[in-house]
């Protein structure tokens, strides 16, 4: 169900000429809770650093533009149909440039239980993004690698965000999808306040703590036994 919205949101932004993508993949679902999903390619932005990204994204404007629409969709979507469990290793960085939203389970107020213990910001943002914007400028020098994005400063990142968050809002056909799903899109000026607080609070502690976490996870069989308990005693809503 969610991969068909972030599908229709595609739809809704390229008609309304948003500067906004999510690459979306196939998944078939089966009884019991099963299915298939696609592999794609890339690694988890777990696995990708700055350093990685910088190398591939280099000074090819298609690969930042990739990534710059990509980001919007990745923040609009995240809030607005409340993806949550958005740590690093469920978020992929693909050969393009793209972020993939990997393993959507706990979304449309189906809460990730780490997401109600920390109380998250439901916006996927990660703060090195920031720095990525700053080598983008730096690689840039004089004129910007991507004529089509230019410089893109936090208020035009503010502005196309919002736009693709207000494309969807008031779409009527999306709002009818959401309306079978028993879910409602938070008001634009709620996900405005979100987006504000990505642009103040760079330290984002509790986002640390869950990437911390999951590292541990991946590298010890007991962290993951005691995360799994935790998540069995403490069920999403």
């Amino acid at each position: 169900a969610v991969m068909e919205l972030l599908t229709l949101a595609n739809e809704v932004w390229e008609s309304r000429k948003c500067p906004a993508h999510l690459q979306t993949y196939n998944v078939v679902s089966t009884p019991n809770n099963t299915g298939f999903c696609e592999c794609i390619d890339g690694e988890t932005m777990l696995v990708s650093d700055n350093d990685t990204m910088l190398n591939q994204l280099g000074r090819d404007p298609e690969q930042w533009e990739n990534f710059y629409y990509s980001m919007i969709g990745v923040i609009v979507a995240t809030a607005a149909f409340d993806i949550t469990d958005r740590h690093d290793n469920n978020a992929l960085f693909s050969p393009h440039g793209d972020i993939a939203l990997i393993d959507l389970s706990a979304s449309l107020g189906q809460k990730a239980p780490m997401d109600l213990v920390l109380m998250m910001n439901p916006i996927y943002f990660p703060v090195r993004f920031k720095q990525l914007h700053r080598d983008y400028r730096r690689l840039s020098g004089d004129e910007p690698i991507s004529k089509k994005l230019g410089w893109k400063f936090w208020d035009e990142v503010e502005e196309d965000a919002m736009v693709s968050y207000y494309s969807l809002y008031n779409n009527y056909s999306l709002r009818n999808v959401l309306k079978e799903c028993h879910y409602s899109m938070p008001p634009p000026i709620n996900f405005l306040k979100k987006l504000n607080e990505r642009k103040h609070k760079n330290a984002q502690r509790k986002e640390k703590l869950r990437n911390g976490i999951v590292q541990n996870m991946e590298d010890s069989d007991k962290v993951s036994k005691f995360v799994s308990t935790v998540c069995h005693i403490l069920p999403g809503n």
